[in-house]
């Protein structure tokens, strides 16, 4: 694995890498700009996420949650607006994992806060806050279509 370093650490930063997908992934609902590997809860399956700096929170629908085996406990009502409209959901603390690839390190997993909103029509996202803001990490086109490399590591 390729490791990063912050100037002057005598560590690296990331501890996981994984190939991104830029424009490759369909959902029903259109193709995913920038999409990566995770895992939500204890789900079998792994998934592929948007991974959106835009967004304020990480939205999942209560559908996926129930099949990553989480219960949903929501803590406080939240509206957003999306391009889907403006929608509602409850808060809620799941464990999201950025799953790396074989021989490219080891997976992270954060205790994130996401928006639950019942009637989700797109695909996971991960946004910033209660998940991005507690995870360090780069994006990496490479020199080639399969070489682009999404690196990760916990803050702190």
């Amino acid at each position: 694995m390729t490791a990063l370093y912050a100037e002057g650490a005598q560590s690296p930063w990331n501890v996981g890498a994984s190939r991104y997908f830029v424009h490759e992934h369909s959902h029903p609902t259109g193709v995913v700009p920038t999409a990566v590997i995770c895992r939500i809860g204890k789900a079998p399956e792994t998934e592929l996420a948007l991974l959106d700096t835009g967004a304020t929170f990480s939205v999942l629908s209560r559908d996926v949650l129930e099949e990553a085996g989480v219960e949903v406990t929501e803590d406080a009502v939240v509206d957003i607006k999306t391009r889907f409209g403006t929608m509602s959901g409850g808060l809620c603390r799941v464990p999201v994992t950025l799953v790396c690839e074989r021989g490219r390190g080891t997976d992270v997993t954060v205790e994130a806060t996401v928006l639950v909103v019942d009637e989700w029509p797109g695909p996971t996202v991960l946004g910033v806050v209660g998940f991005l803001e507690r995870v360090r990490f780069a994006l990496d086109p490479g020199t080639g279509r399969d070489a682009s490399t999404f690196y990760f590591g916990l803050t702190g």
